[in-house]
């Protein structure tokens, strides 16, 4: 951070698909710090566009997308069930950590549905600051071009009012 004179008190992220799972873990897993004496206090807020599982270990044993993607979650992350535990951001939240506020959007089948609720709803139970919003029409790929688009209304504006609310002081 001071090497590109980062002040770690303002970081946010954001990600989409994988990378909304990649965000989510950051945010909820202080062992992504651990190398640059950082911990989750550095994140301010986390922005999660339609993540690809929050439950790496429940779509394993489910059989859930499997044969839907290109790469299935048990070549990216193999078989073991350690593993897939510790793969998943459901697992890493707790009471007391600094979990930063974050944003979560959301569309599609209900199982996606259930699966961002049941984040959303672990990370309220452990006091940590959520806001869920389903954004169908738009498919995976619509949420992310969304982003930034002028003539956008269900997630751009969202975004904007998270950060003047909760991540720009």
């Amino acid at each position: 951070a001071q090497t590109y004179n980062i002040d770690v008190s303002k970081v946010v992220i954001m990600g989409h698909s994988a990378g909304g799972t990649i965000v989510a873990s950051v945010s909820t897993d202080e062992k992504y710090f651990e190398d640059v004496g950082l911990g989750l206090s550095s994140l301010k807020c986390t922005i999660v566009l339609d993540a690809a599982k929050y439950d790496v270990l429940a779509a394993v044993k489910q059989g859930r997308y499997k044969g839907d993607v290109e790469v299935s979650y048990e070549d990216v992350f193999g078989t073991d069930e350690a593993t897939l535990i510790d793969a998943s951001a459901i697992n890493h939240i707790e009471s007391g950590k600094d979990i930063p506020e974050m944003i979560l959007f959301t569309q599609g089948t209900s199982i996606r549905k259930a699966d961002v609720r049941a984040f959303s709803d672990k990370l309220s139970a452990n006091g940590v600051s959520n806001a869920l919003y389903n954004v169908d029409p738009l498919d995976h790929e619509e949420v992310n071009d969304a982003v930034g688009n002028p003539s956008d209304k269900l997630v751009t504006p969202r975004i904007l009012d998270f950060l003047d609310s909760y991540c720009i002081a």
